[in-house]
């Protein structure tokens, strides 16, 4: 936990993420608190807390939520990943996308490439498709 306090330091722009219905569109200066799992990252705002963001467009292994061991670990292999992208980015843009799964949904984009494309192409991750995966079974 003590190598996510790093991720402080990547200071972010987030527009309109945290927007309530019917505020105009603004800018926030947010920074990436953390990674959850794969496709949940942390974001902290001044004026708007702490709260989770899904990432748009991914589906990644669960690890609290693992339905057996192998969906589990490779959750935890998917978050050391994830963690990695976000530590080595020295610049990280967030793209609202509305929601996903109930919650906040972005685009996190770290040193001009889509996070989430990265996490596909090295297998961390698959494109969301709105049904929960079987990580048991692939």
């Amino acid at each position: 936990m003590t190598r996510l306090i790093a991720l402080f330091s990547a200071l972010v722009l987030l527009t309109a993420c945290a927007q309530q219905p019917g505020e105009q569109t603004r800018e926030f200066n947010c920074g990436v608190n953390g990674v959850s799992a794969g496709d949940v990252i942390f974001v902290s705002c001044l004026d708007r807390g702490m709260f989770p963001v899904q990432v748009a467009g991914i589906n990644s292994p669960q690890i609290d939520f693992a339905s057996c061991e192998v969906e589990e670990l490779m959750g935890r292999a998917a978050r050391i990943y994830a963690t990695s992208l976000f530590e080595t980015a020295a610049r990280v843009r967030i793209i609202p996308e509305g929601t996903q799964n109930n919650r906040r949904a972005a685009r996190f984009i770290l040193d001009g490439t889509d996070f989430g494309e990265r996490m596909i192409a090295a297998g961390h991750a698959v494109p969301f498709t709105g049904t929960r995966v079987d990580w048991c079974e692939v």
